[in-house]
């Protein structure tokens, strides 16, 4: 794995990815901020139109096998990544409208606070992504919007003084052949387990493996 400070990037490579929460502050113990980022990823893999071929989110970090395009490169694709959980998270947590453009938000998708401002978010996102299939960014919406009618006031009262942040940089490892992508491809089936999160992998539900039905909605 290599530091973002010497990283060096390969056209058509598959990156083993970790990316982890400041301080290694356990925010994903937290169901609905796991569902935010497993959200947040799989649009993001209609934005930056990276592959996606597995991903797992534990209590304080992340494993994500990926392969970017020729026009975003792993740094862009998991910087927007962070920058727009992070948004998404601190916004849930302190109850701030995202009904506006933020600053450095890539993603252009004002998120619907009520059902009645969900035609506005669309057409929005639609304009901002014209080459993206409009039921994908409907079914965004819709899931965004479920999630912060689902997070509860007692999980609000618990994080009202905290402010998410992830730790400067991520680590990579470009995946050299096959042989090392299934071994990779095993890590993260087997990442919560060795974490002690749930007793066997197939009822981690904030993992996911190419092969696979793609989750359809977040439970």
């Amino acid at each position: 794995m290599r530091n973002s400070q010497r990283r060096f990037y390969v056209d058509d490579a598959i990156y083993f990815v970790t990316t982890v929460t400041h301080g290694r502050h356990p925010f994903f113990l937290e169901p609905t901020f796991a569902d935010i980022f497993v959200l947040d990823l799989w649009f993001a893999s209609k934005i930056k139109d990276f592959r996606l071929y597995g991903y797992t989110v534990t209590a304080d970090h992340a494993h994500l096998l990926v392969q970017p395009n020729r026009l975003s490169d792993i740094s862009s694709v998991i910087a927007s990544l962070k920058r727009n959980v992070s948004r998404d998270i601190n916004d849930l947590i302190h109850e701030r409208p995202r009904t506006r453009d933020s600053a450095g938000d890539d993603s252009n998708r004002p998120l619907p606070e009520s059902t009645e401002s969900m035609k506005a978010s669309i057409e929005a996102m639609k304009s901002a992504h014209p080459t993206m299939n409009p039921l994908n960014i409907e079914r965004h919406c819709q899931l965004t919007l479920d999630l912060r009618s689902k997070f509860s006031k007692e999980s609000r009262l618990e994080f009202q003084s905290a402010q998410f942040r992830w730790q400067k940089s991520f680590y990579d490892h470009v995946v050299r052949d096959e042989k090392d992508f299934l071994r990779h491809l095993e890590y993260i089936c087997g990442n919560a387990v060795k974490h002690k999160l749930t007793s066997t992998a197939e009822d981690w539900r904030w993992k996911w493996v190419f092969g696979e039905d793609e989750p359809i909605e977040l439970r």
